[in-house]
């Protein structure tokens, strides 16, 4: 069996994270790379070789820096860490370099519908799918605003991954306030009801340090082969804290399954191959209604690995080996907890790799242009 080589964007992101988590059962047969643009992270020191690049908002540096690291290290598999890379990573995988690299990705004809949220509802709406009423056009939100009242869900139509800009608006002054600064969208807020902490949050009263909005969300994110079969689909029930899930257990809810079967088989059939993911709420009538969809694994695909659907393996072991991988997922016996850590990084190793641009796990240094170091941000 050959080694894998597998090269991880935003290693140090959380998605970063829960990667290098769930591919442990795989480690032994697996050099992993990971880049970041910050150095100070503890999961860089997790791979076997680490790099820094420039930041996403320089996409064609990025792009660059990505395609050296891939001529120089020859990954099997690129696994992406950020929405932001979807559309330079779709990019990458059409470059000749990377012919012989499987970058999970969509084509660049369909990242709009993962990284554009107005994009992402029309799509739904084309293919007959469920999805939570968006607006953005001022006689659209004004509609919205009549046919569904308050409180409704305030998003910026690009980026706000992991809830940045979103907010909850419950009155009409809140609501002008929160779309004054242009490219808001505004979307209907599922089974308000499972929302609480949000008493006392008035923008009259000041922002507060820390929203902790406690909510209840269902998800599903699904595996498509590269002849478009589904590999593996599964659902979790999440109780959340603002972005973040605490709670986490699996569920074979009829529904949400049903849901996401459709959203996969309608982007397979548009061309997406690889990893995509859905959240949205299970209403009172046992529907379930998506507000997201993603292009990526999310933050919880360790959690989803600890419950014995590790989906982050699936995918390595078809793409790298072409073989199954085989876990019993478990209903409902065990649920992830999610628990804050510190950890201990070598002073030596992590100045290393902010000056040098470059970390080996086993010392090697090789000086030269490819690393991304000090010497490119003076």
């Amino acid at each position: 069996m050959r080694h894998g080589r597998i090269l991880i964007t935003s290693a140090g992101s959380l998605v970063g994270w829960t990667v290098v988590t769930a591919l442990q059962p795989l480690r032994s047969r697996l050099t992993i790379i990971g880049c970041n643009t910050v150095s100070a992270s503890p999961n860089m020191f997790d791979c076997d070789r680490a790099y820094r690049v420039p930041k996403t908002a320089d996409a064609q540096a990025y792009l660059e820096a990505l395609r050296a690291i891939v001529i120089q290290e020859r990954p099997d598999l690129i696994i992406p860490g950020r929405d932001e890379e979807l559309a330079v990573l779709s990019e990458l995988a059409a470059d000749f370099e990377c012919r012989n690299t499987c970058v999970l990705a969509p084509p660049q004809k369909l990242v709009p519908i993962f990284n554009d949220k107005l994009e992402t509802a029309r799509f739904a709406g084309r293919e007959g799918l469920p999805f939570a009423a968006t607006a953005y056009e001022a006689g659209e939100i004004s509609a919205l605003v009549a046919s569904h009242g308050f409180p409704l869900m305030i998003k910026p139509r690009f980026g706000g991954h992991a809830s940045k800009g979103v907010r909850i608006v419950t009155h009409p002054e809140q609501l002008q306030a929160a779309l004054a600064p242009g490219g808001m969208m505004v979307q209907e807020c599922l089974n308000p009801e499972t929302l609480f902490g949000m008493k006392g949050l008035a923008h009259e009263i000041g922002i507060p340090l820390h929203f902790s909005i406690l909510d209840l969300r269902h998800a599903a994110e699904w595996l498509v082969g590269s002849t478009g079969e589904i590999l593996s689909l599964q659902g979790v029930i999440s109780r959340t804290e603002g972005p973040l899930s605490m709670h986490m257990r699996l569920t074979n809810d009829g529904s949400l399954a049903e849901v996401a079967a459709a959203y996969a088989q309608a982007l397979t059939k548009a061309g997406h191959r690889g990893v995509a993911n859905i959240q949205g709420k299970r209403l009172t009538d046992d529907r379930f209604v998506p507000f997201e969809l993603n292009g990526r694994f999310t933050g919880s695909a360790a959690a989803r690995a600890f419950m014995g659907c590790n989906q982050v393996a699936h995918a390595v072991c078809y793409f790298i080996w072409h073989e199954p991988y085989t876990d019993v997922p478990s209903y409902p016996e065990t649920t992830a907890l999610r628990s804050p850590i510190y950890r201990g990084i070598d002073q030596t190793s992590l100045d290393a790799f902010d000056t040098k641009g470059f970390w080996s796990a086993n010392g090697l240094v090789e000086p030269g242009p490819l690393y991304w170091s000090k010497a490119h941000e003076t």
